[in-house]
């Protein structure tokens, strides 16, 4: 059989690997004796996912092996698949007398086995065993459903098995053999997903399952329990039942005539439950109506929380060393879009440069399912960039073919031969977001028109909105709403640009690719940087609105102590699964439409200043202070920055040619907001305005208390809830680089929970490095005068018009160029000026 040839120098490529199993049939993709297999890993195939020492490259779903070279592996529904595990101490089987040798089961633990239909985004578990699995001395049968339908996908039709141990350190282990499907319905099978652990960051839960009580967990053990056994073949997944006849480990080079996949089996995906949902028939109806509200919710919310939380990774420079040893060769690449195939030209030089075409590699919507580590079970595998891979076309796409987008996100051809090898000492660079793209793992189909207008509202629509009165106090009403329709177009502008410029090439998916193309590679560092600079300033200004909002309510305690017990609170959030902490976001849009809500209530029921609407304070038309002026260029820019996201939000959604529509959309909402909140504040208060909207409503006698306190603390606790998200990128940034230099990898696996301890230490500090800040610069206005003046004017509207310029200027037309420049100058020496007024000490600027 060809599946179990035997492999002579098997034995001595793997002699220094720890003896793991693996699945071998149905054989599993890199597998070395998959005939198949379009790379043959024969170090790191019996690795777990995410390992600890030296196999990197390792990630969810399958391992990140490419798809096989051929699809010959055929199953129908009813068959009886008579799984077997192989391990390195035995290549050619087990033999006779090998019954006390060594599998390091860690005395077995939980194995599921389960089909996909979309490549591992989702699954249905079909047969699982406790204890005792996996063992190679047994067969391990798991029945097709009867009502399972055909699927004959290449890459997308998947049989997985996966096993998580019972004793030792906690891993999660993954095979996918790559199958054809013979099925007798058209209705998809119900979502039943398997248990996952320890896959830091998405599955970052320890879960420790039952062990085989009957042996050392290492050498053979009892086998498959009666119990599980009968289980599995009696499954009635979705209604099937009914005879089944038993597959075995045999060769089967029959293909199937091509079908095609009904469309359901593409729904539901993005279904992030994470742990086993089990119940079939009449019974499970209230759990599926639940399951189906709660996969709706969390659509919206998981869709926002994963495009804010990995949008830094998705931008930044890793060595390529730590991506792996293989690169791709100058063959043409091919990439799967619905059936039809895009041919690419080979890769040749060209300046300027970029590490690597994303659009080669699939989708970068890919969240990163935990950096890809080192392990102990052998040298690295996977795929390595060299030190420059260029496009090798500079023709904007238009002028190209243009990419289909009605059929979800392409997917790349995995069966090219990986040949060149460079070693670890590389200095080579890639985005960490090809990590995952080169290995083409999809994640979701993509955002609806709806999610992203509430992805790029929730993203605008933030604490800027309390500063935003303040900035028309500076400003007085001609030169304030002069200032917020500037802001309001400029941005709306360029985030059009944006989009301009990612279409400039097929590879172009985020803000750093953008900036790389146009400036090179070093722009992606300077971008990071940037990035990561403004995360750290807005989670100071969260700490300080907490802490502001909460001495409104408690005017007694000490602003310090306040932080600090911001600090107990908003620390340990940190530590939370983001899947959770992404219910919250659908505070921020609610908390600041209530919150002008109530101003505006408040200044309609009150019938004498200040504070009311009916009899409002004096105001200007000109600033009362000139030198207050440039303190107002930041507060009002802070509400329009969003600009490092949109690349995210617009390579995410299902139809990206409605973009400039959902753009104009999400600023008339922002901008209504924004203008309600902006003049009922300064109408209400005049030049007693503070910097904060919300002290003025506390302080302010004449209101319904409840009603204010109510919106107070909405108020403060939605930067709370956002403290984490906001720290997400910076921390999940962070991880990656210390998890890839191997002297600390060394040190953590040495070690059981050093690398959880670790991850604690760290994403404390740099909570605690944040609240210290905002005690030392405790004013409000001050970190959003920053955040509107240096980030905003430079992210959101200096950069976008350079890199247009650079990449589209031979084709611009003078008004055009004009427009572009004249937009960069306003914007550079806003600011200018706005950036230095807000380190300036409140004497000299007349506070």
């Amino acid at each position: 059989m060809k599946f179990f040839s035997t492999f002579g120098i098997l034995t001595s490529c793997v002699a220094a690997v720890s003896a793991h199993s693996s699945m071998v049939f149905p054989a599993p993709r890199g597998h070395p004796q998959n005939p198949n297999a379009a790379v043959k890993d024969y170090n790191c195939i019996t690795a777990p996912l995410n390992p600890g020492a030296v196999c990197s490259g390792k990630t969810f779903p399958c391992g990140g092996y490419p798809m096989d070279t051929q699809i010959t592996q055929v199953f129908h529904a009813g068959d009886i698949v008579s799984v077997k595990f192989w391990n390195s101490q035995f290549p050619n089987g087990p033999q006779p007398g090998d019954a006390g040798a060594n599998q390091a089961r860690h005395n077995g633990g939980l194995c599921e086995f389960a089909l996909s239909y979309d490549g591992g985004v989702t699954y249905t578990v079909i047969g699982t065993y406790h204890e005792t699995c996996p063992d190679i001395f047994f067969d391990w049968k798991v029945k097709i459903p009867e009502n399972a339908p055909s699927c004959d996908n290449p890459g997308k039709c998947i049989f997985s098995w996966s096993w998580i141990n019972a004793v030792g350190n906690r891993e999660f282990y993954q095979n996918c053999a790559d199958i054809k499907l013979v099925g007798n319905s058209t209705k998809p099978l119900p979502i039943i997903d398997i248990t996952r652990a320890n896959l830091p960051p998405q599955f970052p839960q320890i879960m420790t399952p039952p062990g085989d009580p009957d042996n050392s967990g290492n050498a053979e053990g009892s086998g498959p329990s009666a119990s599980d056994v009968s289980a599995n073949l009696g499954q009635n997944i979705g209604g099937s039942g009914g005879s089944a006849k038993e597959i075995m480990s045999t060769e089967d080079d029959a293909f199937l005539t091509p079908m095609d996949i009904p469309s359901s089996h593409q729904s539901n995906t993005n279904n992030t439950l994470h742990h086993r949902r089990r119940g079939t028939g009449r019974s499970s109806v209230i759990a599926s109506s639940l399951s189906n509200f709660g996969n709706a919710i969390q659509s919206w919310t998981g869709n926002y929380g994963h495009t804010v939380s990995t949008y830094i990774s998705d931008n930044i420079s890793v060595p390529a060393s730590f991506v792996g040893e293989s690169v791709f060769t100058n063959d043409d690449l091919e990439s799967h879009d619905g059936g039809e195939q895009n041919q690419h030209p080979p890769f040749t030089a060209r300046s300027p440069p970029i590490s690597i075409p994303r659009g080669f590699y699939g989708s970068f919507l890919s969240p990163i399912s935990g950096s890809p580590q080192n392990s102990e079970y052998g040298t690295p595998m996977g795929a390595s960039i060299p030190a420059s891979i260029y496009f090798n076309d500079r023709r904007p796409r238009r002028h190209s073919r243009a990419p289909s987008y009605t059929s979800g996100h392409k997917f790349i051809d995995e069966t090219l031969p990986l040949t060149r090898t460079l070693t670890k000492s590389s200095l080579a660079s890639v985005p960490i977001s090809v990590v995952q793209d080169m290995h083409g793992i999809p994640v979701h189909i993509g955002s609806t028109f709806r999610q992203s207008i509430f992805n790029s509202c929730n993203i605008l629509i933030g604490i800027g909105i309390l500063a935003l009165p303040l900035g028309f106090r500076f400003a007085g009403w001609g030169i304030g709403l002069s200032l917020f329709v500037f802001c309001l177009c400029v941005t709306n502008y360029t985030a059009k640009l944006l989009v301009k410029c990612l279409d400039y090439d097929e590879g172009l998916h985020t803000y750093a690719d953008m900036g790389a193309i146009a400036y090179g590679e070093g722009a992606r560092l300077l971008i990071s940087f940037l990035f990561s600079l403004e995360l750290i300033a807005s989670a100071t200004a969260l700490v300080i609105l907490v802490g502001d909002s909460l001495h409104t309510i408690f005017p007694n305690v000490s602003l310090i102590v306040l932080k600090i017990l911001a600090w107990m609170v908003m620390t340990p959030l940190t530590l939370m699964a983001i899947r959770y902490l992404s219910y919250f976001s659908l505070l921020g849009i609610f908390s600041a439409v209530a919150l002008a809500s109530v101003l505006i209530y408040d200044g309609l029921t009150k019938f004498e200043r200040p504070g009311s609407l009916i009899d409002p304070m004096d105001t200007q038309f000109l600033p009362e202070s000139w030198a207050t002026l440039p303190m107002s260029f930041g507060l009002v820019m802070a509400g329009f920055t969003g600009h490092a996201v949109f690349p995210s939000v617009y390579r995410d959604m299902e139809n990206p040619k409605e973009f400039p529509r959902m753009v104009n959309l999400t600023y008339a909402m922002t901008a209504t907001v924004y203008f309600a909140m902006a003049v009922g504040g300064y109408l209400m208060f005049g030049n007693t305005t503070m910097q904060e909207i919300t002290q003025n409503i506390m302080s302010t006698p004449g209101y319904n208390r409840i009603l204010n306190q109510m919106v107070i603390w909405l108020v403060a606790f939605n930067p709370i809830a956002k403290y984490a998200l906001t720290l997400n990128p910076i921390n999940l940034t962070l991880e990656i680089y210390y998890n890839s230099i191997p002297w600390v990898e060394d040190w953590l696996y040495r070690g059981r929970g050093r690398r959880t301890a670790l991850m604690f230490f760290t994403r404390i500090l740099i909570s605690t490095i944040v609240v210290i800040i905002a005690i030392l610069f405790p004013g409000f206005d001050r970190v959003m005068g920053i955040l509107g003046s240096f980030f905003s004017y430079t992210i959101s509207a200096i950069f976008p018009c350079l890199c247009h310029l650079r990449l589209y200027g031979r084709e611009l037309s003078r008004r055009e160029k004009f427009l572009n420049w004249a937009i960069i100058v306003v914007c550079s020496c806003l600011a200018t000026f706005g950036t230095i007024w807000a380190f300036l000490p409140s004497n000299y600027v007349g506070l």
